[in-house]
């Protein structure tokens, strides 16, 4: 409660030491609007919805796609703006703005990224720096 969830989507801490699933979270608890339709228009939401952890992994899985096995994230500066419903198609799109060089020759591309739904709406965006490796 202290995290200021209501009471409906609280951890049942006396129930989970009869059958722990009371306190998981996805099942009962906090976390469970992501998964349960019910729960999720519980707090406003229309549907289901996905982890904000995951679009961030999304959008490095992307980048290192695009950089390679021995590439180096560097930094990424990558800001939510609309959730992943269920449902929904996730696209994302970078383009780089430009190449730096460190002093050992290795090149370091700053890449603009794009997450929209199949609708047009705008998940994510922001920048992130690549670490590419020396040829």
């Amino acid at each position: 409660m202290n995290a200021g969830w209501t009471p409906e989507m609280s951890r049942d801490e006396e129930g989970a030491k009869i059958d722990p699933a009371n306190a998981d979270g996805l099942y009962k608890g906090p976390s469970r609007g992501h998964a349960q339709p019910r729960w999720a228009r519980h707090i406003g939401m229309p549907r289901g919805y996905g982890y904000g952890a995951t679009m961030g992994a999304w959008v490095l899985d992307y980048l290192t796609n695009w950089g390679g096995e021995q590439c180096f994230v560097l930094h990424s500066d990558i800001k939510y703006r609309f959730p992943a419903l269920t449902g929904d198609l996730t696209y994302l799109d970078g383009e780089v703005l430009g190449i730096d060089y460190e002093d050992d020759g290795a090149p370091v591309a700053t890449i603009q990224v794009e997450m929209t739904t199949h609708e047009g709406a705008q998940m994510a965006a922001g920048e992130a720096r690549l670490r590419l490796p020396v040829e």
